[in-house]
């Protein structure tokens, strides 16, 4: 399908920080996103060097993932969505983790450059990932924000199947609740993870 595509990108000021959590650092969020955004529009701002034809296609990248950190994780990730001429990628994500004990559920928003499109050839790219951890079984472990950037490789076998391997920082924000009597007190802490990850490929 072709499409005429036009991008416009304009800033929304807002008096009030972004917080999606009340025992959360504001400030943390506002430098977060904002590197976050900063990726974003560099990886848009390059998709306009690249032909005027725009065409859509759909992916969907399965992946394992280990978190190197002094207490490893492990991870499972499914993210869907669609590729712009095969180089600019928008996609839903959603998965099981387990970190520290815990069972929890990623849901994010990822953006990814593949620096070219071509079948049975291997392909650099790189990506980032926003988004928010969910806990399955609380029992007084709460998620929150989770963002990432990785660089790696697909390798295509064909048009259709490929394999994808990649190496990136994983931050996590979790919090729980401590009991001092009939006073319970929220804390939080970050995690900070060296990623591996490797899956498959379908386009």
């Amino acid at each position: 399908m072709i499409l005429d595509l036009r991008i416009t990108i304009f800033t929304v000021t807002t008096t009030q920080p972004f917080d999606l959590f009340p025992h959360q650092s504001s400030k943390s969020y506002s430098m977060t996103f904002a590197r976050f955004k900063f990726i974003c529009l560099l990886l848009i701002a390059s998709c306009t060097l690249f032909g005027q034809t725009k065409e859509w296609n759909y992916f969907s990248s399965n992946s394992f993932g280990y978190l190197l950190s002094d207490s490893p994780a492990v991870s499972f990730q499914s993210v869907n969505g669609v590729s712009l001429n095969g180089k600019l990628h928008f996609g839903l994500g959603i998965g099981i983790e387990k970190v520290d004990g815990y069972n929890f559920t990623p849901v994010f928003f990822e953006t990814k450059y593949q620096f070219r499109d071509q079948e049975k050839s291997t392909i650099p790219f790189i990506s980032a990932m926003i988004g928010n951890e969910f806990s399955v079984f609380p029992r007084n472990r709460y998620g929150g924000l989770t963002t990432g950037i990785h660089a790696g490789v697909n390798h295509y076998f064909n048009k259709h199947i490929g394999i994808t391997m990649n190496l990136g920082y994983r931050f996590i924000h979790l919090s729980n609740s401590m009991g001092l009597g009939e006073i319970t007190l929220p804390v939080v802490y970050d995690k900070r993870f060296l990623e591996l990850r490797a899956g498959l490929l379908i386009r």
